[in-house]
């Protein structure tokens, strides 16, 4: 399998793809200009991206004038465009190590290297009940007549006289809250 460069005006889009990822160009900007161009773009034989769409108009915004790319002329149309589902599709069904990403990120940090420009936002979650007054600490009480949810620097704090909130939160997985909120997180949903 070779790497070519290949002109970015050489290459299309497959007019086609189901993918909408406009919402990451960013990222994958921010990605080219820290580590370089590291992941190839897949192209058939005529320049049709068949895997990495994103990395196109990214390198289109960067100015970039050629690419990295493998052409994969071995598929057949019927492959590319499965492959092209298929690459996408795929990483839906990884999920995130939470300890040890949480340990990667605070390594990073300690580097002073922040990951916030990929999407990686550190955060912890705080389902306890307090009294909203007084020192800003949470004073905590029985029942609880707000709700903090602390996320990175952010304070939420909701009214929940009644204490509905915090009973249905407290039996919540934390775990599956974390993911839930680090999805939301990293795709720009939350804030």
């Amino acid at each position: 399998m070779d790497i070519v460069y290949k002109k970015i005006s050489d290459l299309a889009e497959y007019p086609n793809n189901p993918r909408v990822n406009d919402e990451a160009v960013e990222k994958v900007k921010r990605s080219i200009e820290e580590f370089g161009f590291k992941v190839p773009m897949v192209v058939d034989s005529k320049g049709v991206i068949i895997a990495g769409h994103t990395r196109l108009k990214a390198s289109k915004e960067l100015g970039l004038d050629e690419v990295p790319c493998i052409i994969a002329d071995d598929l057949t149309e019927a492959q590319a465009k499965a492959f092209r589902l298929a690459d996408n599709k795929t990483n839906e069904f990884a999920r995130w190590d939470y300890d040890m990403l949480s340990k990667e990120l605070k390594d990073l940090n300690m580097e002073d290297f922040s990951m916030s420009d990929f999407g990686f936002v550190d955060f912890t979650i705080d389902f306890e009940p307090f009294d909203g007054d007084g020192d800003g600490g949470g004073s905590q009480i029985g029942n609880g007549t707000k709700l903090r949810i602390v996320i990175g620097a952010c304070i939420l704090d909701l009214e929940d006289i009644p204490s509905e909130i915090y009973m249905k939160t407290k039996e919540l997985d934390k775990e599956h809250v974390r993911e839930v909120m680090t999805d939301l997180l990293t795709k720009g949903e939350l804030f």
